[in-house]
């Protein structure tokens, strides 16, 4: 059950970072917030040392758009990708 809602919780949370990145591209197209290239950058062990996080969509969007069905399906997907995570500790 906890592998379904956190497998569920991934696309939920994908397709809503996807219909917000094409909302603000679309509406915002010389912010570097729109651009996909500002997401990709060199890492090293993990640690990303040029672009920027794909949380910092969920931020701009927040303060430009607030709550929609893009948002909210994203943060459905975190809600849920956090619940699977703590039945799993159970």
């Amino acid at each position: 059950m906890m592998n379904t809602l956190a497998i569920l919780g991934f696309v939920f949370l994908l397709v809503g970072w996807f219909g917000m990145f094409f909302r603000v591209r679309k509406d915002f197209p010389n912010r570097e917030v729109g651009k996909y290239g500002s997401y990709t950058g060199p890492r090293v062990l993990g640690w990303k040392f040029g672009g920027r996080s794909a949380f910092s969509l969920l931020m701009f969007y927040w303060r430009h758009y607030g709550v929609d069905a893009w948002f909210s399906v994203a943060a459905l997907g975190i809600i849920l990708i956090v619940i699977a995570a703590l039945g799993w500790g159970s």
